[in-house]
């Protein structure tokens, strides 16, 4: 299975906020913790890109369904 990237959900999680921050105040903060943290996934699971093309080629290939 493709690995995927973390949802922003679970990086704000994983970073401590809850929903009774202001996450608008720590807007700038979230992001950039945000990134590292990306990079730090990344570099611990890489994307296996060729693998995420093909399941994109594929799913590009499925015929319409007609309705009548």
């Amino acid at each position: 299975m493709a690995q995927r990237h973390p949802t922003l959900r679970y990086l704000v999680r994983r970073l401590g906020f809850t929903a009774k921050d202001d996450l608008w105040y720590n807007r700038d903060d979230l992001i950039h913790n945000a990134a590292e943290l990306v990079n730090e996934y990344d570099r611990e699971q890489p994307i296996d890109w060729q693998h995420e093309m093909e399941i994109r080629r594929t799913k590009q290939k499925r015929p319409q369904t007609a309705y009548a």
